[in-house]
């Protein structure tokens, strides 16, 4: 990863650690837009939301503040296969482009949000994914050859970055599609 990546996840690792530490479930959508580069994410924002037991209310202007927008959305009801999961994570702008080739064509993908369901008075988990085209050639070609991407991921709070095969993704995502919990992809671009 260049200078810039390697700071952004070094800062999300800390950030996590601080809601850790203040015990605040939340934070997953701002952890996951801090590692994608997000420009103004504060930790008594998350305070106040956990507080409150909202989310982000409006994303469109939340992505907007931190330099970032939402470049397309998918809702999944049926599994996925290993192919079409590949295909997502190794060719999100070909997602995007097909959907509106005008706005998104020259637009750089910053990552990708998985929201999993919306559970009573709580918003949806989210998991962010980071495009392989940010990190460096060297890490690309272990991510590429071992079929992993990286993830960022609040549950896991002693290790919020980490790697992950594609097979598992789709089983992840399948075992939420199988038990009826919505299941959506946002593609974050850079303004």
């Amino acid at each position: 990863m260049g200078h810039i990546e390697r700071r952004r996840i070094v800062d999300t690792i800390e950030f996590v650690e601080q809601l850790g530490n203040l015990n605040i479930s939340s934070g997953c959508l701002q952890s996951a837009l801090l590692a994608m580069g997000g420009a103004n994410i504060h930790l008594n924002e998350v305070i106040d939301f956990h507080e409150r037991m909202t989310g982000v209310l409006n994303i469109n202007s939340y992505l907007f503040r931190q330099g970032l927008a939402l470049g397309g959305s998918l809702n999944f009801d049926q599994p996925l296969s290993l192919s079409q999961t590949r295909q997502i994570l190794e060719f999100p702008k070909t997602i995007i482009t097909e959907a509106n080739y005008e706005t998104n064509s020259t637009k750089r993908v910053a990552g990708m949000l998985f929201a999993f369901g919306e559970y009573h008075n709580e918003p949806p988990h989210v998991i962010g994914i980071l495009p392989r085209g940010d990190m460096t050639r060297n890490l690309r070609r272990i991510l590429k050859r071992d079929d992993t991407h990286v993830v960022i991921d609040t549950s896991l709070k002693s290790e919020p970055i980490y790697p992950m095969g594609t097979k598992d993704i789709a089983h992840n995502l399948n075992a939420f599609i199988l038990n009826k919990i919505s299941v959506s992809l946002h593609i974050v671009t850079r303004l």
